[in-house]
């Protein structure tokens, strides 16, 4: 399912849904969203019993909340960071984002964890 729908992306070409360009056959487009998303549903029902995420799953509030604080740190303030994103190795650029994506998501999930001990309210949830 996800290789046929990575192929269909390919032939399709470059999509950009916020200026509603849809590639060279819209149709192509649709399908491929559908077998992507349908993959997506896959995966989470073979991750159904996952316990980290269903941690993450329960605590994606504070996580959607706080995440832009340490990406914008590690993107323009930290410049090891912000040189390994800029590599012109695709591996070392994307193996780099994992890194930061997994150390952003940990310390928004710590943050939430204190937010929640001290002011519960924010987060939706009661003492």
């Amino acid at each position: 399912m996800v290789l046929i729908g990575i192929l269909l992306s390919n032939i399709n070409g470059f999509a950009e849904v916020r200026i509603y360009s849809y590639g060279r056959h819209p149709i192509l487009f649709v399908l491929t969203s559908l077998l992507l998303g349908g993959a997506c549903v896959c995966l989470a029902l073979f991750f159904q019993h996952n316990r980290l995420l269903g941690v993450l799953g329960r605590n994606t509030l504070a996580i959607l909340l706080l995440h832009k604080f340490p990406v914008v740190f590690f993107q323009s303030i930290c410049l090891m960071v912000k040189n390994m994103l800029s590599d012109s190795c695709e591996f070392n650029r994307t193996m780099m984002a994992l890194i930061i994506s997994v150390v952003v998501i940990a310390m928004c999930y710590i943050a939430g964890l204190v937010i929640e001990n001290m002011a519960p309210i924010v987060l939706g949830k009661s003492k």
